[in-house]
C-alpha cells in the first residue's frame, strides 16, 4: 500500500483529504504544520507528499527545499493551495515540485495527480537502476550479498549489513547500517526469497526485519508489538498477524 503525506494546516480539508485517499487504497498520514511534516517524512518515509503554501511557522515552500537539501530519498510532492498566480506556481516549480493543484481541487483531478506522480517515481526508480547495472561492473551476487544501487554505483552489499526493507508498491526502501538508506526496484516477496529467513523475520505486510538488529520489543495496540532496532531511530510495528510467529522465532 503506498504511504502519502498530507501537510495541511486546515484540518477539515485535511481530513476530507484523507477519507478520499484512503477510499482509494492509499495509507494516508496527516500533519498539520511545516515542522511536523518534515518530522513525519522522517518516520513515515511517505512515497508522495501533497503539501500546502501558506502555514505557520514553516511554509510549504520551506518543507520542500529542507527535504530536497537532504537528498536521501527523492519524494514526489504535490503542492494544493489557494494560491494560483504564475508566479507562485513558478517557485514551486523551481524549487523542485512535481505538481501544483489549486484549491477547491476536484477529487478526480487529485487522484489523477497522485497516480500519475507514483507511477513516474517508480519509473523513474526504475530508469535510474537500469542504467546503473549497465554502466557498472559490480561482479555477481553470492549466497552473503545482494546487488544494490547506492551513490549512484551498483555494489555487492553483504546482507548481514540490512536491518530492515520495507515494501512500497513495485519497490522498496532498504534500511542499511551507517545510516545509509536506499530505494530498490523490489516486491518483498522477491527480498524474501533471497534474504535467510533464520534472520530476516516478516513482522509486517510491508516490512521484514534483521533480528540481529533488534534493540527492544514492547507491547502495543491490540496484541501487536513495537520494535527499536539498532542503528536506526525509526522504530516499526509488529502487526499482530505476525507477532506470535516473531515471538515464536525469539522463544519469548
Amino acid at each position: 500500500m503506498e504511504k502519502i503525506l498530507i501537510i495541511e494546516d486546515e484540518q477539515t480539508l485535511s481530513n476530507n483529504l484523507k477519507i478520499l485517499l484512503t477510499e482509494n487504497g492509499y495509507k494516508v498520514y496527516q500533519a498539520a504544520n511545516g515542522l511536523e511534516g518534515i518530522k513525519m517524512v522522517h518516520e513515515k518515509n511517505p512515497d508522495l507528499i501533497i503539501s500546502d503554501i501558506m502555514m505557520p511557522g514553516i511554509d510549504g515552500y520551506q518543507v520542500l527545499e529542507i527535504i530536497n537539501s537532504e537528498k536521501k530519498l527523492s519524494i514526489p510532492f504535490i503542492f494544493l493551495s489557494a494560491k494560483a498566480e504564475m508566479e507562485n506556481l513558478r517557485t514551486g516549480m523551481q524549487l523542485g515540485a512535481d505538481d501544483y493543484l489549486t484549491k477547491p481541487v476536484k477529487a478526480s483531478d487529485l487522484l489523477a495527480a497522485v497516480k500519475v506522480r507514483l507511477q513516474k517515481h517508480k519509473n523513474y526508480i526504475k530508469q535510474q537502476l537500469k542504467a546503473a547495472i549497465k554502466h557498472s561492473a559490480p561482479g555477481k551476487e553470492s549466497n552473503d550479498t545482494v546487488m544494490l544501487r547506492l551513490n549512484g554505483k551498483i555494489e555487492l552489499i553483504n546482507k548481514k549489513e540490512i536491518i530492515c526493507v520495507e515494501a512500497f508498491g513495485e519497490c522498496s526502501t532498504v534500511h542499511l547500517t551507517k545510516g545509509r538508506k536506499i530505494v530498490a526496484s523490489k516486491l518483498l516477496k522477491q527480498w524474501q526469497a533471497v534474504l535467510p529467513e533464520e534472520v530476516f523475520i516478516r513482522i509486517h505486510r510491508s516490512t521484514v526485519i534483521n533480528v540481529k538488529y533488534l534493540d527492544k520489543i514492547e507491547p502495543w495496540f491490540q496484541r501487536s508489538l513495537k520494535v527499536y532496532l539498532k542503528e536506526t531511530e525509526k522504530t516499526f510495528i509488529v502487526s499482530k498477524r505476525f507477532a506470535a510467529k516473531l515471538k515464536g522465532h525469539l522463544s519469548i
